[in-house]
C-alpha cells in the first residue's frame, strides 16, 4: 500500500512542478503581472489549520461568503486521505512582506477506471491579498495530474460559479450512468 501513496505522491508532484514552472508564463491570458511567489504542495496540517481558522475572517468579502460552516477542511481532507491517488492541492503565496500565505486549496479523486478526475471542492482565500485567477493554476494542476493518470477529463463536482470555470473551457457533462451533471474540460 505504501508503494501506492508513493507512485500517486510521485504523479502529483511532478504535475504541481510542470505548472509551477510555466505559472509566470499563463499571465498574457489574463493581463496580469504572473504567479510571483507562489508554490504549489500538498495539503499540510498548515494549510488545514489556516482555511479552518484565517480564511473564514473574510467569508463576508466573498460573493458567495466561502464555504463558511458547511465544512471544514481538514474533515474534507480527511475523507480523501486514505485514498492514494487522490488529488489535494495547497497554493502558498510568499507576499512582498514576506509573509506566506494560503491563497487556494483543492481536493478530489479520480474515476475507479481512472478515465477522469473529479474535484470535489475547491476554495480560495478573500483577503484583501487574494491572488487572482488562483483557479487556473488549480484547473491547470488537475488536469496535468489527470493527462499522467490517463485520463480523458477532468470533472468539478457542484460548482458554485459556474462562469469562472466556463471562462476556463468547461461545459456541462452529464456523467453516463448517473443522474448528475458536472462540469468537465478535456485533458489536452
Amino acid at each position: 500500500m505504501i508503494e501506492k501513496y508513493v507512485y500517486y505522491g510521485e504523479l502529483q508532484h511532478l504535475a504541481r512542478q510542470h505548472i509551477a514552472s510555466k505559472a509566470n508564463h499563463m499571465d498574457a491570458t489574463y493581463d496580469t503581472v504572473g504567479f510571483p511567489g507562489v508554490t504549489l504542495s500538498s495539503i499540510s496540517d498548515a494549510a488545514l489549520i489556516e482555511a479552518d481558522e484565517e480564511w473564514p475572517k473574510y467569508h463576508h468579502i466573498s460573493p458567495h461568503g466561502g464555504f463558511g460552516n458547511r465544512f471544514r477542511w481538514a474533515e474534507v481532507f480527511r475523507k480523501f486521505q486514505y485514498r492514494p491517488s487522490s488529488f489535494n492541492l495547497a497554493v502558498w503565496q510568499k507576499l512582498d512582506s514576506g509573509t506566506t500565505v494560503l491563497q487556494a486549496l483543492a481536493i478530489g479523486r479520480p474515476s475507479r477506471g481512472k478515465s477522469h478526475l473529479t474535484i470535489h471542492a475547491l476554495e480560495k482565500c478573500f483577503a484583501p491579498y487574494e491572488l487572482k485567477h488562483v483557479s487556473l493554476l488549480v484547473l491547470s494542476c488537475a488536469s496535468e495530474y489527470a493527462k499522467l493518470l490517463g485520463a480523458s477529463r477532468v470533472l468539478i463536482k457542484e460548482a458554485l460559479h459556474e462562469s469562472v470555470y466556463l471562462q476556463h473551457g468547461f461545459k456541462q457533462y452529464q456523467l453516463p450512468r448517473l443522474n448528475r451533471t458536472f462540469l468537465s474540460r478535456d485533458v489536452s
